[in-house]
């Protein structure tokens, strides 16, 4: 197993098991602005390099407001989003000005509708839309390939879901109980099965009851048209009969192709990802990066207010 990631904890103003750091009055932010320049450089580079997320943070803070507006002053002058907030109570004219002028992205909601239970929901959808691996919590992934030779494609997927099973968001909470270190697992790690044949994916839907579960088929290089069994797996797993482990969440389905399959060959009349789309009614992705963007779209938990506006750049952001 490989180990567990320490994610550094920075304390900008300060530490009380050093008081003498603590920056609590005007004349200590002053010095850090004016006089600290290694502190100043390396705010700007955080900044500048690594997509924020604000929580508790009242941007009342003239000096970091300062800095941000240098950052902001580099590079393209189009507005640029430095990072995103959550924070409660915040009018649409308010939010606008942030985004436009701040470079800050406000995710607000009415407290006195919605409670402050909605700050949970909202970092929940954060996580599922930047990890793949909370995204697939208490999910079962099934990998597809009608030949038993793996395809390119399916190899590279395979691996980057192991890794993901083992990324630091299953290890994010840790204590002591009864006197022994332990970690508490938050976000369950998702199942991941290769298959064959139809039987083969029946029997892996069927054999645990999980929330969610996703089927990937991979279309062959050389392939023009919709090969019949992808025709009758997905019939098998749309049929009101098929009394499978889904009752919460219908079967996803992704293909995996290549760019090779976005022309229309001779004798067609559809690309071969047009094919799949207006036949079978599912998702075409050409790359790994699009097949994880999938993942992590379909997983914003229930009852929280996202939109793609508000979506932070997903894995292309350096967090």
């Amino acid at each position: 197993t490989s180990p567990a990631v320490v994610t550094p904890v920075l304390q900008i103003h300060g530490s009380v098991n050093k008081p003498s750091t603590i920056v609590l009055s005007r004349e200590g932010y002053r010095r850090l602005l004016h006089t600290a320049s290694n502190y100043q450089h390396f705010l700007k580079s955080v900044m500048s390099s690594r997509t924020i997320l604000y929580v508790g943070f009242s941007f009342t803070d003239d000096y970091l407001n300062e800095i941000r507006s240098d950052v902001m002053s580099m590079g393209s002058d189009k507005p640029k989003t430095l990072g995103y907030a959550l924070i409660n109570g915040k009018s649409e004219s308010y939010c606008k000005y942030f985004r436009d002028h701040e470079g800050v992205a406000f995710l607000t909601w009415d407290e006195k509708a919605h409670g402050y239970g909605m700050l949970d929901r909202y970092l929940e959808s954060l996580l599922c839309m930047t990890q793949v691996s909370a995204a697939l919590s208490w999910a079962k992934v099934v990998l597809f390939n009608i030949h038993s030779e793996a395809p390119e494609n399916l190899t590279r997927l395979h691996q980057e879901l192991e890794k993901e099973k083992e990324s630091f968001v299953l290890k994010t909470m840790s204590g002591t109980k009864n006197g022994e270190k332990t970690v508490f697992k938050q976000i369950e790690p998702f199942k991941l099965t290769k298959a064959f044949t139809l039987g083969e994916v029946e029997t892996s839907l069927k054999e645990n009851n999980f929330l969610q579960s996703w089927v990937v088929i991979f279309a062959e290089k050389d392939s023009e048209a919709i090969p019949l069994l992808h025709r009758e797996l997905l019939q098998f797993l749309w049929h009101p009969h098929a009394n499978l482990n889904t009752s919460m969440y219908p079967t996803n389905v992704l293909v995996w192709g290549y760019s090779s399959h976005l022309k229309v060959a001779d004798g067609q009349k559809l690309s071969l990802k047009e094919q799949y789309e207006t036949y079978l009614h599912v998702t075409f992705c050409t790359t790994l990066e699009e097949i994880m963007e999938q993942f992590t779209r379909s997983a914003v938990p229930p009852g929280t207010a996202s939109t793609d506006s508000a979506r932070p750049a997903s894995r292309q952001a350096n967090k």
